[in-house]
């Protein structure tokens, strides 16, 4: 029952783009399923929040990525509670290549306990929480983007939400969105003809979730292109629900 837990993944050829990349989505999902059997090693995994009628809401994610790995190479996720204060609280992650001991990528979550009723923050046991607290948890500096975009959209793409889109919970899942962002970006690319239909992988991304897109919700997605003060370009996503203009998520691509 350890506070530090560390789950091993083998990269399947499915979870390979078509730049023939690990693509990076794929980081979102090993963490969740990490995160699971975190709970599930610490007795604290579905049931318990069936019982307590709570569930965990992902705000926002950041990740930086150093390298990719390859089909079929073996890699650890490792994952823990860095801080924690009433409803919500910070974990981080990272994910090595155990053969060579390489990091590939790196990154933390800002997460929020619901309750299931009212779909409001709720506050936890401190017995509860204690399981996961570390006493000096280790923690990353990561890049800090805002979502506020400076220029006009450069491009729009436009998605109706798919029965394949949604998870469990019945609405889009969190990977989901980061492919949104990336396709916007290859559709946007491709349009300019610099790409042949192609999204590179990101060195960074930050992704912010506002609220849940569901099943037949038409989406719109901006792309801002971007600069950062020392001259690096880098894209801001804006996902919104195109009848209402709500924001749905915010995303920040960097290359």
């Amino acid at each position: 029952m350890a506070k530090i837990h560390t789950r091993t993944f083998r990269v399947r050829w499915s979870e390979l783009d078509a730049n023939g990349r690990f693509a990076p989505e794929n980081y979102l999902r090993y963490l969740i399923e990490t995160a699971y059997d975190w709970g599930d090693s610490l007795d604290l995994g579905s049931a318990a929040y069936e019982q307590l009628g709570i569930y965990w809401l992902i705000r926002e994610t950041g990740v930086e990525i150093f390298a990719t790995p390859a089909h079929n190479d073996v890699v650890d996720l490792t994952i823990w509670m860095v801080h924690w204060q009433k409803v919500r609280g910070n974990r981080c992650f990272e994910v090595i290549l155990p053969a060579t001991g390489e990091v590939l990528a790196r990154g933390c979550q800002k997460i929020v306990v619901m309750d299931r009723v009212s779909n409001r923050p709720t506050a936890l046991e401190e017995s509860f929480i204690g399981s996961f607290r570390l006493e000096q948890p280790r923690s990353f500096d990561l890049p800090a983007y805002s979502y506020n975009p400076t220029s006009e959209p450069a491009h729009q793409w436009h998605k109706v939400v798919e029965w394949q889109d949604l998870d469990a919970q019945n609405h889009v899942n969190n990977a989901v969105y980061l492919s949104f962002a990336r396709q916007a970006i290859a559709d946007m690319l491709s349009k300019q003809g610099e790409s042949d239909g192609l999204a590179p992988t990101p060195s960074f991304f930050q992704m912010q979730y506002s609220q849940p897109a569901l099943w037949g919700d038409l989406l719109m997605v901006s792309i801002h292109e971007e600069t950062n003060p020392d001259g690096r370009p880098y894209f801001i996503a804006k996902i919104t629900r195109q009848e209402s203009g709500e924001t749905i998520a915010d995303g920040v691509l960097v290359y």
